[in-house]
């Protein structure tokens, strides 16, 4: 029999989707809705699972995104940088100024970076309260000290219940963008019909016309062959823990935010789901 551990993390995002757009963004007064995104962490008995490091361990977490109402559009190639157009945001900045900077886009978008994270790991513009992007950390180790796990990859993603590779939602919803996120290494995930040619914003030039789209994510299917976070030469333990980062958002440059069916509303259900293994350098 195998021994494989489903290891970790359903994410669970209910959400509402609304919106309009002229070319590949969402107009301003057209954000993602959501009625408070539900998510919740849960590990098998072979693993354990805490919001803090130093935090208690338990089965399962709730990541406290229910108060989360709305996601504006927002576009990055790295998880790292993120970049909106200053006409869509409450503080449109003049380029004249030197604080913003020209994409290369076919429209000569002006492009501001957003980099406001809060405590409650939330994506804002510095002035206002309006969420890009979600991100939450949670910490994964062994429930059992003495016996180590080896390995760690997105075994499943679903959305509607339907494996994400294989799910072609309606509308803006395929904009729907998610990033899962440890050290030196970083998965993502798109739903099918997402647009493949999408080049998120890769820079800004500050005062200057420029800047530049990067080329497109690399989105990988779930599964031990593309989905691996950690290899399986390595070994997850009882008595320290592993940081695992899941980001959520809608990708901007995505050519789906350019629906004219978009005022369509589309529940989501996200669900992930990790996997590892109790034997050394395989999968079982």
């Amino acid at each position: 029999m195998k021994k494989l551990i489903p290891a970790m993390c359903l994410l669970l995002v209910s959400a509402v989707l609304m919106g309009t757009s002229t070319f590949a963004w969402f107009t301003m007064n057209t954000t993602v809705t959501a009625s408070g995104m539900k998510v919740n962490a849960v590990v098998p008995k072979s693993l354990v699972i805490s919001t803090e490091e130093g935090g208690t361990y338990s089965a399962a977490v709730n990541l406290g995104l229910e108060t989360v109402q709305s996601l504006y559009p927002v576009s990055t190639v790295d998880t790292t940088a993120w970049y909106a157009p200053s006409n869509l945001l409450d503080n449109n900045i003049d380029p004249t100024t030197g604080a913003a900077g020209m994409s290369n886009d076919e429209n000569g978008t002006l492009f501001q970076e957003l980099t406001t994270w809060d405590g409650t790991g939330l994506l804002k513009e510095s002035t206002n309260t309006n969420v890009y992007a979600v991100k939450k950390t949670v910490y994964v180790k062994s429930s059992d000290a003495k016996q180590e796990v080896y390995g760690l990859y997105v075994s499943s993603l679903t959305v509607n219940n339907t494996e994400i590779n294989a799910s072609s939602l309606n509308d803006v919803s395929k904009a729907l963008r998610i990033a899962v996120v440890t050290t030196g290494k970083t998965l993502f995930f798109a739903p099918t019909g997402y647009d493949s040619e999408c080049k998120p914003i890769a820079s800004i030039n500050e005062g200057e016309k420029g800047g530049s789209v990067g080329s497109p994510l690399t989105i990988v299917a779930p599964g031990s062959e593309n989905g691996v976070l950690v290899t399986n030469d390595t070994a997850i333990a009882g008595d320290s823990s592993m940081a695992i980062s899941i980001f959520v958002w809608y990708e901007g440059q995505d050519k789906n935010a350019n629906n004219t069916n978009a005022l369509k509303v589309q529940d989501l259900d996200i669900i992930i789901e990790f996997t590892s293994s109790l034997k050394q350098n395989a999968w079982e």
